[in-house]
């Protein structure tokens, strides 16, 4: 919440309706962003999740777990709509990532 009440057009939270962290769920998990559908009361394909992550993370609680689902992927798992954030001094996207998912680099392009 501190990001969106400090942005460079200044606090924009009036245009949020929601905030979610991971007490609903691993981000890299399809049945957290199932519960934020629900909580928001939407079916997951009318919610577009943008993201500029494209891999997953090791979780390191949970001896012999594979890479997780990234969270582009957790979340078209889960059926919403999905577009990866390219911006600046982020890790170069894979050629997976570019087929599977649409990118944008600006809001302007949604």
């Amino acid at each position: 919440m501190l990001l969106f009440g400090f942005s460079e057009y200044g606090d924009v939270t009036q245009f949020l309706s929601g905030y979610y962290d991971t007490n609903i769920g691993l981000k890299t998990e399809a049945d957290s962003y199932r519960k934020i559908a629900a909580d928001m009361g939407i079916d997951p394909d009318e919610i577009l999740f943008l993201t500029d992550v494209e891999r997953g993370v090791k979780h390191l609680c949970v001896p012999y777990r594979p890479l997780a689902l990234s969270e582009a992927r957790a979340s078209a798992e889960a059926g919403m709509q999905v577009k990866i954030v390219v911006r600046d001094g982020n890790a170069p996207l894979t050629s997976g990532a570019l087929r599977d998912f649409p990118t944008i680099t600006s809001f302007a392009q949604m």
